[in-house]
């Protein structure tokens, strides 16, 4: 998970001011609780309660969580390994930029890795992510100008190959 050098040994005051915004709703504090319990920090390590926030952050459209998540299902960090979830998760963190997360499904596009097998949707998700001053974090409308969005997993769930993380006969 992400670590932010200045968040380091919190104290449990800032942690308590970062649960009660979390809990009214605020994505962003509710990212920064997931961290904690993901990273020990001001609090006892948890990968449960790390999951929990992360997945408020997530729905809220928070990209860094869903990259987390996406991270989290991948390796099955506290929860059971779901490449699909995994793929779902950094599809919608790529959708809005996140350059982790657009290198990650396009690893998945090159390996097969629960999407079919494709080396050029591949290169449309790891280019971007890799040039230095490219669309990372500059959202999906660039990604839309470059290539035909319709096809890719932003729009729809992603097509999942069978037998999950099999490749695709060609």
């Amino acid at each position: 998970m992400p670590s932010d050098p200045s968040q380091t040994n919190r104290a449990p005051d800032d942690v308590a001011h970062v649960r009660a915004r979390a809990e009214q709703g605020d994505a962003q504090a509710q990212y920064d609780l997931a961290c904690a319990y993901s990273e020990g920090q001001g609090v006892p390590p948890s990968e449960a309660l790390a999951v929990e926030w992360f997945r408020k952050a997530a729905e809220q459209e928070h990209p860094d969580a869903q990259s987390c998540l996406g991270a989290i299902y991948e390796f099955g960090l506290g929860v059971p390994p779901d490449q699909v979830r995994a793929i779902v998760w950094y599809c919608r963190a790529a959708a809005q930029g996140d350059a982790d997360a657009m290198y990650q499904l396009g690893l998945g596009y090159l390996t097969g890795k629960a999407v079919p097998e494709d080396v050029v949707e591949a290169f449309m998700w790891m280019h971007p992510a890799a040039v230095p001053g490219g669309y990372a974090r500059g959202g999906a409308r660039h990604l839309r100008a470059a290539a035909p969005v319709e096809r890719r997993c932003c729009r729809t769930p992603p097509r999942v190959t069978a037998p999950v993380g099999g490749r695709r006969d060609r």
